[in-house]
């Protein structure tokens, strides 16, 4: 199979895993520091982790591919991931405070969880990142 395909399969993975992580954690974070208001919107984070991380994963998915097509090696194509990761996740978490100011008292909390669950998932996937950068 093409690598550029398996980086395709692999960065929907990542997407999806990443969305489950960061709606379990900004739905926690509404039911234990929103307010009640807050608590009833809690469900909806969870869809809303999903469709809103659409557009990052898929600039993310972009330059991934542009890296790797660059010919660099698994740990330059690997940091690079991750630092990308780590920036488009706080772009998106600055993006989050800025568009949804609604979610005053856990904002901290769902922004801390945007970050935290994409550069988990980079993390978690390291090895699969390898397998597709080493064929």
């Amino acid at each position: 199979m093409n690598k550029y395909f398996k980086l395709t399969l692999l960065f929907i993975a990542i997407w999806f895993i990443a969305s489950v992580i960061n709606g379990l954690m900004s739905t926690a974070c509404l039911l234990f520091l929103g307010e009640e208001s807050e608590k009833k919107n809690a469900l909806l984070a969870f869809l809303f982790s999903f469709i809103f991380s659409v557009p990052f994963i898929f600039i993310t998915w972009i330059s991934g591919m542009i890296y790797m097509s660059s010919q660099k090696g698994y740990d330059k194509t690997y940091r690079f991931v991750l630092h990308e990761t780590f920036a488009v996740s706080i772009i998106a978490a600055f993006l989050f405070r800025n568009l949804f100011k609604e979610f005053k008292d856990a904002s901290t909390g769902l922004e801390l969880s945007v970050v935290v669950s994409a550069v988990s998932t980079i993390m978690i996937f390291r090895k699969e990142l390898k397998q597709i950068n080493t064929n």
